[in-house]
């Protein structure tokens, strides 16, 4: 009964909050539970549709834009859109350390050129040394993935993953780097030996 209560109260404020919203113009309120819930159901389409709906509404909605961008991003295809968008989403937030990091990260990837990898480190950088960018695991991961599989700089990309490992311990993916970077160092010193004997 009192988890009942609690669940009616939360639903209660939820919609209030949605409601405060409408009245308010913020976006699509209707268009980002779209989207949501599409993205519990692994519907890429239907969170497409979700996310146009809030940019329809309003182009410069940060969240929509970013989280827009990363569904995009998953397809090297749609890579140009993911980075409009992302642009939009800096222009209207330059300091919003997920979208810096989303395109930091999509700047980084090994197909681009110099200049998008200059850019990509400096934006690294830049979250890293922010008061609330030093603890961001996802983008000391994406940092350290640049160093080892771009830049071929394992002892930074170490550096780095130990770094998130201190910030949350737990986080998979921190564990998964670790274990891939310590497989490659293991891989790449063995190359390094049987070269040298030659």
């Amino acid at each position: 009964l009192v988890q009942e209560e609690e669940e009616e109260e939360e639903d209660s404020v939820w919609s209030e909050e949605r409601d405060a919203e409408e009245r308010e113009g913020i976006s699509d309120p209707q268009g980002a539970e779209a989207a949501a819930i599409a993205g519990l159901e692994g519907d890429d389409k239907g969170m497409r549709e979700g996310f146009e709906a809030v940019l329809r509404e309003d182009p410069n909605d940060v969240e929509a834009l970013n989280n827009f961008a990363s569904l995009l991003m998953e397809e090297e295809a749609t890579m140009g859109e993911a980075e409009a968008l992302l642009r939009r989403a800096l222009a209207a937030a330059p300091n919003c350390t997920e979208v810096v990091s989303n395109m930091a990260f999509l700047l980084s990837s090994p197909g681009r050129g110099k200049r998008d990898h200059a850019e990509a480190e400096a934006m690294f950088e830049r979250i890293l040394g922010s008061e609330e960018g030093e603890r961001d695991v996802a983008s000391l991961n994406n940092y350290a993935m640049y160093q080892k599989d771009v830049i071929g700089n394992y002892s930074r990309a170490r550096a780095l993953l130990e770094r998130a490992a201190r910030v949350d311990d737990e986080v998979i993916i921190t564990l998964g780097n670790l274990a891939l970077l310590a497989f490659k160092e293991l891989k790449h010193d063995r190359f390094v030996e049987k070269d040298a004997e030659y």
